[in-house]
Parts: structure tokens; sequence; C-alpha cells
């Protein structure tokens, strides 16, 4: 097995982690402006193809790499094809429901909106105020929505779930965050912050991008274990393309309780930039901020980047809890204690969130 171009070397016999990781900082590389040289010895289009489908970037792979030589093969091509193909419906379907909610006059904001194109997430998140109780049934009756059965873990969180458009589903977060809920000032802080965005040839309601780092500080870290290759892409881009207002993001997350997330993702992500360009990703005095040991690092493997999940989201908590009591947001604490409830429930994996993908096959 080789590794590719100039980007990864000559020829070397590699374990499975090994290879993986080769074609992630390969893939980060070239979508963060390096050069599409020619790929050298045998390029592992199978793996390659796998690895890009479970971390959301194979549009846009296939859309650079249709620039290097060789190109990629038919069944690399037809597998982002069918990706774009869904993207478009996604897009389409938050097309829709942004003219509706506008229609119906009821505040909303799309989570992620463009963090992902041209590729696109798994689903479409749609944040509305707490008491746009009335948003369900207009789906239902005036786009067709098919609501999906509501487990608790739902029903603690303030979500409902809906399919549209086919194969679509619609996370509808009625005024509230978080896996129980708990992140209500947040919540509203986006509705408050919504502004036009465009993504696939329509505008509609979305974040800045530095609100959009801050979700991705909230959500990313705090009860999961990994994530896929298009969060560091998407954050990366934004802070080269000096996107962030940093004293803004640090400050917005202090008092919302959500600093040691986020300081502890821009740690993860600052180190995987620094590996594959030798370069610092964030300002001094930002790093000096953020600096905190303890959080180990984000590591390729098994198809996403992991980490340590219960250390990391321990003392994620505990950061928010200690905000909220001290800020008097009772709300927020009482919903942080049923963490264990909603654990029980669902099962340490569902509590742990270890929303990883499933190791590729062999």
């Amino acid at each position: 097995m080789s590794r590719c171009g100039n980007c990864c070397g000559d020829v070397v016999d590699m374990t499975r982690t090994t290879r993986e990781r080769v074609y992630a900082e390969l893939t980060l590389r070239l979508l963060l402006g390096g050069v599409a040289a020619p790929l050298s010895g045998d390029v592992d289009w199978d793996l390659w193809q796998r690895l890009a489908q479970h971390n959301g970037v194979i549009v846009r792979l296939d859309e650079r790499l249709a620039r290097a030589r060789p190109a990629p093969p038919a069944p690399f091509a037809e597998a982002a094809a069918r990706e774009a193909a869904r993207a478009r419906a996604i897009y389409e379907v938050m097309r829709q429901v942004d003219a509706a909610c506008v229609r119906w006059r009821i505040p909303h904001v799309f989570l992620k909106a463009s963090r992902h194109y041209p590729d696109a997430g798994r689903d479409v998140d749609l944040l509305v105020p707490r008491d746009a109780t009335r948003i369900d049934a207009l789906l239902v009756s005036e786009l067709q929505a098919t609501p999906r059965r509501n487990g608790f873990g739902d029903r603690i969180a303030g979500s409902s779930t809906f399919q549209m458009g086919g194969a679509v589903a619609l996370d509808v977060h009625h005024g509230r965050l978080g896996l129980c809920g708990e992140q209500r000032p947040l919540a509203d802080f986006l509705l408050e912050r919504a502004r036009p965005v465009e993504v696939a040839g329509a505008t509609v309601s979305g974040l800045s991008p530095g609100d959009e780092v801050l979700l991705q500080g909230a959500q990313l870290v705090r009860g999961r274990g990994s994530f896929r290759m298009t969060e560091p892409l998407y954050t990366i881009a934004t802070v080269r393309g000096d996107g962030v207002e940093w004293e803004e993001l640090t400050g917005s997350a202090r008092r919302l309780g959500l600093f040691a997330g986020l300081a502890c993702y821009l740690t993860y992500v600052a180190r995987i930039h620094e590996q594959l360009f030798a370069q610092a990703l964030l300002p001094d005095t930002v790093a000096r901020q953020l600096h905190s040991r303890g959080w180990g690092t984000a590591e390729f493997r098994r198809a996403a980047f992991h980490f340590p999940s219960v250390a990391v989201s321990a003392r994620v908590y505990l950061g928010q809890l200690g905000v909220d009591v001290a800020a008097g947001r009772w709300e927020s604490v009482r919903r942080l204690s049923l963490l264990p409830l909603v654990g029980a429930a669902a099962g340490l994996r569902t509590l742990t969130r270890v929303t990883s993908p499933r190791p590729l096959p062999r």
C-alpha cells in the first residue's frame, strides 16, 4: 500500500489505522488548499471513498480530485454523485421549511445550515422558540412531514423529529439544546443572532461563522467520543478566513457556560492543523486563553477523530454546571441533574453519545 503524492511520501507497509490516518491527512490537506499533485503508487480508492463518505466530505473531495491525475475511478465519482443528490434534497427541505416558517411568522434558525456545503449533514436541525408549539402540527398539515416516534430522551431534550422529502430527517428543537435540554441560554442566544445565510442557491436563516464555531464547541465534545473530518475542516477554514471575532466568541462562551467545551474542541483542532501544516492555527492571545491540560488528544482511527470521552464530558458538564449555578440558571441546573436518568433509560452508549461511524469493513 502506498502513501499518496507529495502529501504522503513513498511506498510503505502500513497498518489499517495508519492507512486511514494517511488518507484522512491527505483529504484535509487537499480540501484546505493543498496542491492536487499526481498521486503516486497504488491508491486505495475503495478505502478513500468509504472514509470520505463516513466523514461527510466526498462531494468536496471529488471536486478537488477531478483536477488530479489519476482522476478518481467511476465508483468513487458515482458515490460522490449520490451524495450530491442527497445533499440537494436536504437543502431543498431546508429551503421549504425556511419559507414556511417565514409564512407562519415563526422565528427560527437552522443549525449547521452551511457548515458542510456542498456536502450535507446527516439531517436538518431547526431551532425555534419554546412557545412555537404549533410548528409540529403545521409541518404535518402543510408540508406533509411524517412524525417519527419520539423517545424519552427526545422529550427530555425538547425535540421532535420528522421525515420529509422521502428520506430527509428534520429535527426540530423547541427552545432548548443539549442532551437534557439544558442549553436553553444557548438556544436563546442563537435565535437572537440568526442571520440570512446563502446555501445551495437559496437564502435561509442561519448562523454567522463565529456562532457556528461556538456551537461546535458546545456540541462536539460533550457527551461524545469522536467527531468527523468535516468539523475541523469547517473550523480551520473559518479561522483562516478571519471569520471569528475572538473576543466576542470567548466572551459568549464564558457567559453561557460553554468555555470548557470550546477550549477542548479548539485545542484538538489546533493540534490537527499543526500536525498537517506545521503552523499554529490560533492567534497567540487566544491560544493562551484556551490553554489547559488534561484534554488528551484527538486521534484519527476507526474512521473518525477519537478523544477521551468520559473524562472530557465530565469536565465539560461540570464547567457548565458551575456557571449555571453562579448565574442562578436553575432550570439548566435541574435539567443537568436529569443526565443520569436519561442515561439509565437510553443505556450507557446513548449517555456518552459515542457517535463515531462503525469501523470500515475489512
